[in-house]
């Protein structure tokens, strides 16, 4: 689909009888991350009544991108479905803004193993100094798979602090944690 002529029919997809449509229609202006269609796809992510479609949407906003996004999306992580969690988490590390750790750093406590992998991601994209305490937590997390995504995380951040933390998970049971501190 091409040009901006056929925004407003998108758009007006979102409030389309089929879910299959709208969360289809998201995904195109996900592609698309025109700045024009965040307030709609804002109005889906807190009121459609599909997960879907609600996950979509946090990705769309994520693509559209900038610091007014932080927001919506911020709130989307509190949703009951760990998929709309886990796509708002992972469009927060899209914005680039600081303003994101913090709601981030508090979903590493999520109850979904998959969301808190997902918010480690992110904090590792947002590379501030904020994010370092947050990942280092998560280096405790029962589950390797946020373990790994912390360790990964943290790596990409070169400050003498994050060796230090670092250093801690070449003690980790998994070897593939251990593998991804070594690396760094």
């Amino acid at each position: 689909i091409g040009g901006d002529a056929v925004l407003p029919s998108l758009v007006a997809g979102l409030s389309d009888p089929s879910p299959v449509v709208r969360e289809r229609v998201a995904e195109t202006l996900a592609t698309l991350g025109k700045p024009e269609t965040a307030y709609s796809l804002q109005i889906v992510l807190v009121a459609d009544t599909v997960s879907a479609v609600r996950a979509m949407a946090a990705e769309a906003l994520g693509k559209i991108g900038g610091k007014q996004m932080v927001t919506p999306l911020a709130s989307a992580l509190k949703d009951a479905q760990p998929n709309v969690r886990w796509s708002a988490a992972g469009a927060l590390g899209n914005v680039h803004s600081k303003r994101a750790v913090r709601p981030l750093a508090r979903l590493l406590a999520d109850s979904d193993a998959g969301v808190r992998s997902r918010a480690a991601e992110s904090l590792g994209r947002l590379a501030n100094d904020g994010v370092v305490e947050p990942l280092a937590q998560a280096l405790r997390d029962p589950d390797q798979d946020v373990r790994w995504r912390a360790a990964d995380a943290l790596s990409s951040l070169k400050t003498p602090h994050v060796a230090q933390v670092l250093s801690q998970a070449l003690q980790d049971p998994d070897p593939g944690v251990r593998w991804r501190a070594a690396e760094a």
